[in-house]
């Protein structure tokens, strides 16, 4: 059992992989959602470089490089949803979100399955969750690691330092990394890297 609890976050940025704190985030345009765009959510660029809401729908070799991960919302003049009730950029409509899109920042998030030590290297892909508007949490987790890479864009890292007694749970949360990340395709710490991903 998991030492934090069950409390899906999104991803939330805990450091980089050096050590620092996470890099300073980036604001991008978003238009034509296709999903609500909520804090934690992981993101990626669309075909008229807009930002999205990855999926778990998305689970193929050719599935989109992430960006990053939400941790700013913002109307369409940039002004921060930070007083308002409802906290998510909806769907179809325009606004700005603050992305964590550093390349080697480290997320913490939820996983689905009972993971410890042996699960470390394998990758992963979002299981979207019931969102909490109150506070802005789109409520994304991790779904069962895999040992392949296709259609995974997340790499388990390490168990996360919240988890005091440091060993496999369920509902464990674990560290992980962006290892198809737009800005840096297809970096594989372990596992195969398979041609639609390169």
């Amino acid at each position: 059992m998991a030492t934090t609890g069950v409390n899906a976050r999104g991803l939330v940025p805990a450091r980089r992989q050096d050590g620092q704190p996470p890099a300073a985030a980036n604001m991008y345009p978003t238009g034509s959602n296709t999903n609500i765009l909520m804090l934690g959510d992981l993101v990626f660029y669309d075909a008229n470089r807009k930002v999205q809401r990855y999926q778990n729908a998305i689970t193929t070799a050719n599935a989109p490089a992430a960006l990053g991960a939400v941790i700013g919302l913002f109307d369409e003049n940039r002004k921060p949803l930070t007083h308002v009730a409802d906290k998510k950029i909806s769907v179809s409509a325009s606004g700005y979100v603050l992305v964590c899109d550093d390349p080697d920042t480290l997320f913490e998030a939820e996983i689905l399955a009972s993971v410890g030590p042996s699960n470390m290297g394998q990758f992963v892909t979002i299981v979207t969750g019931a969102p909490v508007t109150a506070n802005g949490n789109g409520g994304q987790r991790v779904a069962s690691p895999v040992a392949t890479a296709a259609g995974h864009p997340l790499q388990i890292y390490s168990l996360a330092p919240t988890e005091v007694d440091r060993v496999g749970g369920s509902a464990n949360n674990v560290l992980v990394r962006i290892s198809n990340h737009v800005f840096r395709r297809a970096t594989r710490i372990q596992g195969p890297l398979e041609a639609a991903d390169a």
